[in-house]
């Protein structure tokens, strides 16, 4: 199991400037009281909450050693994946489909939802301004009591950067992908939208890889067989950070990928003149 820490918390911020409302995806830290001020550091907010929920001071500090030692402690990376949402919502079809669903989790019925008109005007640092005609104050009896009063345009997209956090944190970590139950749908649009499948909890759930696995050798076959050692291997995980961030910016579909793993099999590390040979039993 793969498991990441961050103190970070995310939402739609909305700024108006001369009449016009611009939005942004962001990313703020929530960590410390008023006796310990600020944390900064992940691993501090971890031992702060800790020392929290554990009354004994010994324990906590035990916990947060083993927790340190088995998760790694990341910021998500706002600029990135705030303006790969914003790119989510300049979709049209995604956009409508995403704003339809959030519409319906607050209680409107999906008969009752008119989208004629749903655009996203993308601005500078990964700022937008959305245009649409959807009627807020007609849908507004059917959402509860306590959102009536806020319920506006910041509602459409509702659940887009948690799913984008989960799809990035498994990309990022090479897990599987596990979302919870509230951003399953967002996941399940992203994946189809992305990649040409979806997310399905009642399969293994890895189906983002399965999706573009290609016939290519695995890293303990090629070990295993003696065509690679496990130094070369440390040596390609050292040389591969460049390429995950790239590929992480790129937030490619399912043909480049396949495409690259291809190429990668015929021509890199895993190509070998002994594959066909007998293996021997995994190590």
């Amino acid at each position: 199991m793969t498991a990441n820490y961050s103190p970070e918390a995310c939402g739609l911020y909305t700024d108006e400037k001369g009449g016009l409302r611009e939005h942004r995806f962001v990313f703020f830290k929530l960590g410390g009281d008023q006796k310990s001020g600020q944390l900064k550091r992940n691993a501090d907010v971890l031992e702060f909450q800790l020392s929290r929920l554990v009354d004994d001071r010994a324990k906590a500090r035990s916990y947060h050693k083993r927790l340190c030692r088995l998760v790694s402690l990341d910021d998500f990376g706002e600029d990135q994946v705030s303006g790969i949402a914003r790119e989510d919502i300049c979709d049209r079809a995604f956009a409508e489909q995403l704003a339809r669903l959030a519409l319906i989790n607050k209680g409107v019925p999906s008969d009752k939802i008119q989208i004629h008109k749903l655009d996203a005007l993308k601005l500078e640092n990964n700022r937008f301004v959305i245009d649409t005609d959807v009627d807020f104050d007609a849908l507004r009896p059917f959402v509860s009591q306590q959102e009536k009063q806020t319920f506006s345009k910041n509602d459409l997209f509702a659940g887009l950067i948690e799913a984008r956090i989960d799809v990035h944190l498994a990309a990022r970590h090479n897990a599987a992908l596990v979302g919870n139950e509230i951003n399953q749908a967002v996941v399940d649009m992203i994946l189809r939208k992305s990649i040409g499948t979806r997310f399905d909890t009642e399969k293994a759930p890895r189906t983002i890889y399965d999706s573009i696995s290609v016939d290519t050798p695995s890293v303990r076959d090629v070990i295993n067989i003696g065509a690679r050692s496990t130094r070369e291997f440390m040596d390609l995980l050292d040389s591969a950070s460049a390429f995950r961030k790239w590929i992480d910016v790129q937030n490619p579909n399912a043909d480049l990928i396949k495409e690259m793993l291809r190429e990668k099999a015929s021509t890199g590390w895993l190509h070998c003149g002994v594959l066909n040979s007998k293996r021997g039993a995994p190590r």
